[in-house]
């Protein structure tokens, strides 16, 4: 069940899911860099990185994203407060295990802080909220609006997550038909989840007049099977549960005296190649964002909001943009590349972005390496294709001085503590990386090489692949490849070696130039 009540009556937890933790996911994008890259592209300023900052994390989870910005910004103090006990213990446990002294955890509801200006930190630098706005009720909105108002500095960025009506209208009946097939059945939430899912895929199938639900739909309910049921009673069996259009976004934020700057998503930024649609001439932002998504059927928004607009000097505006560095992640360009944008795929020139791609290899680049490498490029094309690059996971921003810190050793804590959980049978995907401030994407097999090799085995594949071997064994883990569990041990031990070869050559390549090792 999802709800619990106190003596008289009420239900502390408002209708959101409190007997299931959430996942313990990290979003990479939600650091320093890619706040200031995104701002830039707007035409505003970045964030100061040799500045101390506050950043407050509303609705924390399980803290490891908050602990992320911790371990790879020192100059970065971040509070976070969740109102489920067991979100708040665990970040306290995970900060405390990773010896992070710039992150602290307390166990806080947005009415809590809104009203209590003793809670948490006066005054903070950046404000966020990820995956919460959607789910939560019209007041607890207000009451996140409202220390958005009390406590953004001038300048501040605001940084909300939403779903919206214009992709998920299809979907939201269907979220509430499983979020009451859940909250009728007497088990936890997530062991009743497949259950609810069941029965709408028997209601597909039996030929029920809503369906068929459009193909966005219906690969979502396709994938329904192989999510982790922890992540999906959060999202579909909230009570609260709302898509919002925009500008419902954008008036609440108003009320925090807080401007639309722009979106998170980098390819975002160039609307002629992204949209399927007509460019909107509107000079309300606004309106022009609500029509984009009415024309492309956005189904999430990843938006940041900043508490005042500078009128920035083309000098000044100029100088932001050149400061901006890149570096690579370590992905490889494909003969046709295609990048994942709101509409669909946008396919890549790669003639034009291999140069790129093989230079991102051999270290960071800024605005000037990339117009030397494609002679003619203006200074606003070049970070437009930059743009496009960290769109397709190829590149990342950097973050600036990180070599001048102890990130390095602050990072290697805690990549060594997400390691350590997934030799106890974790599923942590993410590295702590300085040199872009955030993380990037791993895989269990890739997480235990480096475990082993920093434990001091030997740098092969035969010696790292028995040690792996041992461990999966050890915590009762079969290997997965294409989302089957493979059983036959010879076929398991050869997937096993490819990925430690795989793990090798990237620990000595691009995690190098990243900082992880």
């Amino acid at each position: 069940m999802t709800m619990w009540g106190d003596e008289a009556g009420q239900k502390w937890n408002d209708g959101y899911v409190v007997d299931t933790p959430y996942t313990e996911s990290i979003f990479a994008d939600l650091n320093p860099a890619m706040f200031s890259m995104a701002a830039v592209l707007m035409g505003q300023p970045p964030i100061n990185p040799s500045k101390p900052s506050t950043w407050i994390d509303l609705g924390c989870g399980n803290g490891l994203t908050a602990c992320m910005v911790a371990a790879a910004n020192p100059n970065v103090q971040v509070w976070g407060c969740d109102f489920n006990s067991r979100h708040v213990e665990r970040a306290r446990e995970f900060a405390s295990k990773v010896g992070l002294d710039n992150c602290r955890f307390d166990e806080a509801s947005f009415a809590d802080v809104a009203a209590n200006d003793h809670v948490g930190p006066r005054e903070a630098d950046v404000i966020f909220a990820n995956g919460v706005f959607s789910w939560i009720s019209q007041q607890h909105q207000r009451d996140f609006t409202e220390v958005v108002n009390r406590r953004l500095r001038a300048g501040g960025l605001a940084y909300v997550h939403s779903i919206t009506a214009t992709g998920w209208s299809a979907m939201e009946p269907l979220a509430e038909a499983i979020r009451l097939k859940v909250d009728a059945d007497a088990r936890r939430a997530d062991l009743a989840f497949s259950d609810a899912i069941a029965m709408i895929q028997r209601l597909a199938d039996s030929g029920a007049a809503y369906f068929p639900v459009g193909p966005r739909e219906t690969a979502t309910m396709n994938g329904w099977s192989r999510d982790d049921p922890r992540y999906a009673v959060h999202e579909y069996c909230t009570a609260n549960f709302g898509p919002l259009m925009f500008d419902q976004l954008a008036a609440a934020m108003d009320t925090a005296r807080c401007s639309y700057l722009g979106s998170l998503e980098s390819a975002d930024h160039l609307s002629p190649q992204t949209s399927t649609g007509p460019a909107d001439r509107s000079d309300d932002i606004v309106t022009r964002q609500l029509i984009r998504d009415l024309t492309d059927g956005r189904m999430a928004r990843k938006d940041l909001f900043r508490r005042g607009l500078t009128t920035a000097t083309v000098v000044e505006s100029d100088d932001w943009v050149r400061q901006l560095c890149f570096v690579g992640l370590g992905k490889s360009l494909d003969k046709a590349p295609v990048v994942d944008v709101v509409n669909g795929a946008l396919t890549l020139d790669a003639a034009f972005y291999r140069p790129i791609a093989d230079a991102l290899g051999e270290g960071p680049l800024d605005v000037d390496a990339v117009r030397e490498l494609c002679p003619g490029l203006s200074a606003p094309d070049a970070v437009a294709a930059m743009a496009v690059l960290v769109q397709g996971g190829y590149a990342a921003p950097e973050r600036p001085g990180w070599r001048d810190t102890d990130s390095g050793q602050r990072c290697r804590r805690m990549n060594q503590v997400l390691i350590a959980e997934n030799r106890l049978s974790a599923s942590h995907e993410y590295l702590v990386t300085p040199a872009t401030g955030g993380a990037v994407q791993s895989e269990y097999v890739e997480m235990l090489c480096l475990g082993a090799m920093w434990d001091g085995v030997a740098a092969n594949v035969h010696a790292i692949s028995d040690e792996v071997e041992q461990l999966m064994a050890k915590s009762h883990r079969l290997i997965r490849e294409d989302y089957r569990l493979v059983t036959d041990r010879s076929e398991a031990r050869l997937i096993i070696e490819q990925r430690v070869e795989r793990a090798l050559s990237r620990a000595r390549g691009v995690f190098v130039q990243l900082g992880i090792c």
